[in-house]
């Protein structure tokens, strides 16, 4: 699994991304993040295989920065790919994933979130 920018990212920020099986509310699926060589893809590989069929939600905090200091820009294409705005109430109790600044985004969100379903 993967998320893909068009600048090279910064590399601390593969610290903001979260991948949940079922919803934001759902227990985080344990794996290693790592970036590609320029830093534009950010890949996951989990510690057990994901499930099949089953849905998993990406969740990419809202704060995430290029390597120039530049705003992901999730206004405008968040949405084309399908994201939604994450509020608090929407992650449950004691997700302390989005503690920190790379996790919120200048409209108070937690970032945006990614649903899919495995295949089976």
């Amino acid at each position: 699994m993967f998320a893909h920018f068009d600048h090279p990212m910064r590399e601390e920020m593969h610290t903001f991304a979260c991948l949940h099986e079922g919803d934001l509310d759902g227990p985080e699926v344990h794996g290693v993040w790592e970036w590609s060589h320029e830093h534009r893809r950010l890949n996951f590989a989990p510690h057990e295989p994901l499930h099949e069929q089953v849905r998993y939600t990406l969740h990419l905090g809202g704060g995430l920065v290029d390597q120039h200091g530049h705003h992901v820009d999730f206004e405008q294409y968040g949405f084309q790919m399908g994201g939604q705005w994450a509020n608090g109430g929407m992650m449950g109790r004691g997700r302390r994933h989005t503690e920190g600044a790379g996790w919120r985004h200048q409209n108070g969100s937690y970032g945006m979130f990614f649903g899919f379903t495995t295949g089976g």
